[in-house]
């Protein structure tokens, strides 16, 4: 519904709840691997990260990102979109109701 749109390299899965522009985040390439990170507002009103075959909170995100890269340049970089993506997307706000409700 609405205006929001996920195209290109996007992948929004598992329990996600966008209904606006501003509830996904999609950042690439970057990595090990020179992929795309995608960051969604999900239903219980966090943020969720798809990257690679991880996909769950951005605190378990963060997690392994520090497991999987120590302090590389690509920890770093990871680090950074999650610091983008607490910006970016907004986690305000309901599900507009549905008209057939």
């Amino acid at each position: 519904c609405g205006d929001a749109e996920v195209c290109g390299d996007a992948k929004v899965c598992g329990d996600a709840e966008v209904f606006s522009a501003s509830h996904v985040l999609v950042i690439g390439a970057i990595g090990n691997r020179d992929d795309f990170t995608t960051f969604f507002r999900d239903k219980d009103n966090e943020i969720t990260v798809k990257c690679g075959c991880f996909l769950g909170k951005i605190d378990k995100f963060l997690e392994k990102v520090t497991q999987t890269h120590g302090d590389s340049k690509y920890a770093l970089v990871y680090r950074a979109a999650v610091e983008v993506a607490r910006l970016q997307i907004d986690l305000s706000g309901e599900a507009p109701k549905d008209a057939d409700e």
